[in-house]
């Protein structure tokens, strides 16, 4: 099932307590009308379901969905989606960086040694993280390393 960047939004929103249509188009940032487009293919699909004026998440109707999102090929397209919209974003305040370098095996081993650590400091400050705050609000960090070999190799292959 392959969701659109607007679409995962207003399932995180969802998950996240935002219940109506309202609270939805509060949490995501997204006019009233693509959040009204949205919700009526959740709803059929048995994504989500409105049970007492309120929306939340169907897990018990169809539970494959959620497998289906979150497949790899799903997931890959969704990092693609964020990584490009974050370069267009550079020149309007977006940190984003990219360096080629060298590194010796033992400098290799130090670089994962600190990606390990930000690692932890992402899963802490996720756990420590408030429910209920606007998904909107929240920032997307990325880090990681590949070599720049294997990249040229997977684009020209």
């Amino acid at each position: 099932m392959d969701l659109l960047l607007s679409q995962r939004i207003v399932l995180e929103a969802i998950a996240n307590k935002a219940d109506s249509i309202d609270k939805i188009i509060k949490s995501t940032g997204l006019s009233k009308s693509i959040v009204n487009n949205i919700i009526p293919d959740f709803l059929l699909l048995n994504i989500i379901q409105y049970k007492n004026s309120k929306y939340t998440l169907d897990r018990e109707t169809n539970p494959k969905w959620l497998q289906e999102v979150s497949k790899i090929e799903n997931v890959k397209m969704e990092i693609k989606e964020m990584l490009s919209s974050s370069v267009d974003l550079m020149n309007k305040g977006a940190i984003v960086n990219l360096r080629k370098i060298y590194l010796s095996e033992f400098e290799e081993k130090l670089l994962k040694i600190e990606l390990g650590r930000v690692e932890k400091l992402i899963v802490d400050l996720q756990k420590n993280s408030g429910v209920n705050k606007d998904v909107k609000d929240m920032k997307v960090v990325y880090w990681g390393y590949s070599g720049y070999g294997d990249i040229l190799k997977n684009r020209v292959s």
